[in-house]
């Protein structure tokens, strides 16, 4: 008792390798799996939120959209006031929304610049449009100058560019609406596989 052989390790002491493993065991491999949890959580994170961008720019769109439909309707209301009327007053949302939709469509085909359906609708949404404007300033000029508007009007000429406008318009909400409604869902898919696999 109390003597100490060389070679055998006093009772209650560690050597260096097990030690070692130890320590890995106990300290570096929880280390390890933490940050791996980190980075597969920054990595959903960061998807999730490029997902919410997507679905916000949809949203943009769709109410930009909105927007120049509605003037596309002043327009036409403007016009339609100036004709039964002959007051140049009622022109005014005409001629500050003429201006506005050449603009914000231009706006528009940028916004959706990177999917070539959505900008081939809107290409059809301007000619449309533009058919209108040459029978609009036909209208106005025949009703300042008193002449016979009234026939051109009755023939429907204007009722089925008008139809022709909005028609496009349709198309093109209905594409960003279902677009939108696929990167909802995706978006709540992808929270949804989050908290379920962290």
């Amino acid at each position: 008792p109390g003597i100490l052989i060389i070679g055998f390790p006093m009772p209650g002491t560690i050597d260096t390798t097990q030690f070692r493993r130890i320590l890995s065991r106990n300290f570096a491999l929880p280390l390890i799996v933490g940050a791996l949890s980190v980075a597969v959580f920054v990595g959903i994170t960061a998807y999730l939120v490029h997902v919410l961008n997507l679905v916000e720019h949809t949203q943009r769109v769709i109410s930009n959209t909105n927007e120049t439909a509605k003037l596309s309707v002043d327009m036409e209301t403007g016009l339609r006031g100036f004709l039964i009327s002959g007051d140049e007053s009622f022109l005014s949302p005409y001629i500050m929304a003429k201006a506005r939709v050449s603009d914000d469509l231009v706006m528009l085909k940028e916004l959706v610049a990177e999917r070539p359906g959505q900008v081939d609708r809107l290409r059809r949404v301007e000619s449309a449009q533009r058919q209108w404007y040459v029978f609009a300033d036909e209208m106005i000029a025949l009703r300042r100058a008193n002449g016979d508007f009234v026939t051109p009007v009755s023939s429907g000429r204007g009722k089925i560019l008008t139809d022709d406008v909005r028609r496009e318009f349709k198309d093109f909400l209905e594409a960003e609406q279902t677009l939108r409604q696929q990167r909802s869902e995706t978006a709540k898919s992808v929270i949804t596989w989050s908290v379920v696999a962290y």
